[in-house]
């Protein structure tokens, strides 16, 4: 994403001040944009309630003092893998170690610093062949060094199910949260990014979230009558 759109969605979402939160997030790691810096120095100036998803890289790349400046709310570590085996398998060339460090020394550092933010939270994605022990160790190893420690469930690539659902329940996604790619491409909803309400080059954001697609998805959902919307009885992503 280039620095100007950027600082249009930042500038337009500051202007909403009942927003939870400002989520940098997507398939990569944030942290590696050439100009991450400028980014995070934007995000400052508007007090905008961030939330930065890395894996490891940002707090290796960047001095801890720095990152304490930019104000974030949270940084949230994917950590792949229950132990150094695991994690050398599945994130290959990482190194655990490596990552405990950079977990834990910015821990100290923003502990130094006398802050409450940004809160720590390590995110685990459970795999098959992991058992709730291991969890549970792997839980109280981590909370040693940050704040909180979640999981997610392991979700196939494909983000529908091949059978429907009539007795979904009302989706909360659509009501609370809409994502924004790199081209500035906004998707219809968070459960199906194969359909675009439009960019927010050329709208508003307030726009594209009273989008009459997007309204007619969510009056649906209230009436639970999903003829019009058949993407959702197989979404997996959207309840």
């Amino acid at each position: 994403m280039d620095v100007a759109l950027f600082e249009k969605i930042v500038r337009e979402v500051s202007l909403h001040r009942s927003l939870r939160e400002f989520k940098l997030v997507g398939s990569g790691e944030p942290a590696i944009h050439p100009r991450f810096r400028e980014l995070m120095e934007i995000s400052a100036r508007h007090s905008m309630p961030t939330v930065v998803y890395t894996n490891g890289s940002l707090l290796r790349r960047f001095p801890h003092r720095e990152i304490l400046s930019w104000g974030l709310d949270t940084i949230v570590v994917s950590v792949d893998g229950i132990d150094p085996d695991d994690y050398g398998r599945i994130r290959i060339g990482g190194d655990y170690a490596s990552l405990r460090k950079a977990v834990m020394d910015f821990y100290k550092c923003r502990e130094s610093s006398r802050r409450k933010s940004p809160i720590i939270e390590i995110r685990h994605v459970i795999m098959p062949d992991e058992t709730v022990s291991q969890l549970l160790e792997f839980r109280g190893t981590w909370l040693g060094t940050a704040d909180t420690v979640k999981f997610n469930r392991l979700e196939p690539a494909t983000d529908q199910y091949e059978f429907e659902d009539p007795s979904r329940p009302k989706c909360r996604g659509i009501r609370r949260e809409m994502g924004i790619w790199w081209d500035g491409t906004a998707p219809l909803c968070p459960g199906y990014w194969r359909d675009f309400l439009g960019n927010v080059r050329d709208s508003t954001i307030s726009e594209l979230w009273r989008h009459s697609r997007l309204e007619h998805m969510r009056q649906c959902h209230e009436r639970r009558d999903f003829a019009d919307v058949q993407v959702c009885l197989k979404c997996r992503k959207g309840c």
